[in-house]
């Protein structure tokens, strides 16, 4: 799974692909490889299945990291171990200020990379919005 989204993002990148795009551009790749198993097993716990839920956020954290590393050494080549060391705060803060800068972001990109580190949506938006109006 993982070599073979490795591929993929690799021919992302050099498509062109950029932003929360590319962050969900490899949920595709990653539901053909979990979906060609009856059953998905955990390699740390034997006889423990892995659900979609945990198998995307692993891929989501996975593409997270990719792009981090590509961003840290200038779209050069992605620094995966640099990347990986990141908390989900920082990975967000710098894929944020790597596209947006410092201006107003639209919303909808917005959450799609705060859910692809890892938050909910509500706890990205900004403090002046009522948590109940997300759902």
């Amino acid at each position: 799974m993982r070599a073979n989204i490795a591929i993929k993002l690799q021919g992302f990148w050099d498509a062109g692909i950029r932003g929360p795009d590319f962050v969900w551009a490899a949920t595709g790749p990653a539901m053909e490889a979990y979906s060609k198993h009856p059953v998905v097993r955990k390699a740390s716990e034997p006889n423990s299945t892995m659900g979609v839920g945990e198998f995307l956020n692993h891929v989501r954290r996975m593409v997270v990291d990719y792009v981090v590393g590509q961003v840290l050494t200038g779209e050069q080549g992605a620094d995966m171990a640099a990347a990986d060391r990141l908390d989900e705060v920082t990975a967000y803060y710098l894929l944020h200020r790597r596209y947006f800068g410092i201006d107003d972001a639209p919303i909808g990109a917005c959450i799609l990379y705060a859910t692809a580190c890892g938050f909910r949506s509500r706890e990205v938006l900004s403090p002046q919005w009522p948590a109940d109006d997300l759902g």
